[in-house]
């Protein structure tokens, strides 16, 4: 407080100064008041008498309400185009933008303004939430609206992508596998056709002991993480009965993950070839949805060309928690894309090992070795060349023409003799 005083005061008499040394002739003083009349030039002003005809009557008062309020009638009102959170935010810090010579004041009451708005305190900028931030993030990417009901169809008769449809057969997006493994997501666009705009991707990834997934948005960003078990049930299990044969007793389980491993939902262990496959939170144990076959097929049998019904239906049973919902965030979306990997895995899946030739994890583990394959061959000859390089006269000859340039280029070091120090005695 008292250092603030201080400069108050200081700053008080330097504008006082200031404003005693300006010219008489200017338009107003520190605190803006306008410069007096002296007595000479009042008396010498004449006195300005009303007359009779000055008066402004009563109608005519009446009329120019009458006018605005037919014109207030008639003026609608425009619609914002931003939040109103922003437009708060906006018309509070306005006055900031405003340039300090509209209002014409002269020099020391601009400066005076300018020193005490430094010294005083203001308001700090919120920070936006994290909802906020996600929402912006995502809000260029296309959006999926569904109810709590997902037909997945896959590529058949001709159609080289799968659908997604609702429960009025309306086709949400449209999905296709590459040679290497990616499962694509894709969404119809009116300019560019069907299966024009990226929503989503899963990426395979390589791995020893499961299959693993990543599954990401428009922008390439990883949001959910996808994980295959498959588990061979021994002879001394009870859930064998449920098989003639126990060679062939594979159950497998999902499970869908942050990007840092914690796990969000999983299924669950459910026999190969199972009709019906449950979801569940990892955290709440609470059922986020059920998916279900229709119709008699096995494997590949679900991509043949017949008139029979060969579909995954998926229900969920839980309401969506997210403000991010309809995209690659909805936990809805992450088990549909689950749901879809499944029924794809399944197709190349061989029966007697629950291996997969179309899951892309080989294509994925050889990609990975020739990465680190072309790393340790670049260091390796790098680390040759300049062996070489050392070994040959070449490099006495580098070594000379750098000291050379050093001594050309870099400014010289000054030189300063040392006094030799002289001893009272020796």
């Amino acid at each position: 407080m008292t250092s603030l005083y201080v400069h108050s005061i200081f700053f008080c008499a330097l504008v006082t100064i200031l404003d005693a040394v300006s010219a008489p002739q200017s338009r107003g003083s520190f605190f803006g008041r306008q410069s007096t009349l002296s007595n000479e030039d009042a008396q010498d002003r004449p006195l300005i008498t009303p007359t009779a005809n000055d008066t402004i009557s009563q109608e005519y008062w009446n009329k120019a309400q009458a006018t605005l309020e037919q014109a207030r009638l008639s003026t609608t009102l425009q619609a914002t185009q931003v939040s109103e959170y922003l437009q708060e935010s906006n018309t509070s810090e306005a006055w900031r933008f405003k340039e300090l010579g509209e209002l014409n004041q002269p020099y020391p009451t601009r400066l005076a303004a300018a020193l005490f708005y430094m010294l005083s305190e203001h308001e700090t900028t919120n920070l936006p939430s994290q909802d906020v931030v996600d929402q912006e993030f995502v809000s260029p990417c296309p959006m999926v609206i569904f109810s709590n009901y997902i037909v997945i169809r896959p590529p058949r008769c001709g159609n080289s992508m799968g659908t997604w449809s609702d429960e009025k057969n309306r086709t949400l997006l449209r999905w296709w596998r590459s040679s290497s493994g990616e499962v694509n997501f894709k969404v119809d666009s009116r300019a560019f056709g069907n299966g024009s705009v990226d929503f989503a991707t899963l990426h395979p990834q390589a791995s020893l002991s499961t299959a693993k997934y990543q599954l990401s948005n428009c922008f390439g960003s990883h949001r959910y993480g996808i994980e295959e078990q498959v588990t061979k049930l021994s002879q001394g299990t009870d859930l064998l009965t449920e098989t003639s044969d126990p060679s062939k007793a594979f159950y497998m389980q999902y499970f869908v993950t942050w990007p840092n491993g914690t796990d969000v939902a999983q299924t669950n262990l459910f026999r190969m070839n199972a009709n019906a496959v449950n979801a569940t939170k990892d955290s709440s144990q609470t059922t986020v949805g059920a998916a279900t076959r229709k119709g008699n097929w096995k494997a590949s049998e679900w991509s043949e060309c017949t008139a029979n019904t060969r579909e995954w239906t998926v229900n969920f049973t839980t309401s969506n928690d997210t403000n991010e919902v309809a995209t690659v965030q909805d936990l809805r979306v992450a088990m549909a894309t689950m749901i879809t990997l499944m029924a794809s895995r399944d197709e190349g899946r061989n029966q007697e090992t629950a291996f997969t030739n179309n899951g892309g994890e080989r294509h994925a583990f050889f990609t990975f070795l020739l990465v680190w394959f072309i790393v340790i061959v670049t260091v390796l000859a790098f680390g040759a060349l300049i062996w070489a390089f050392q070994s040959s006269p070449f490099a006495d000859r580098a070594r000379l023409f750098f000291i050379r340039l050093e001594h050309a280029l870099l400014p010289k070091r000054s030189f300063k003799s040392r006094t030799p120090v002289f001893h009272p005695t020796w």
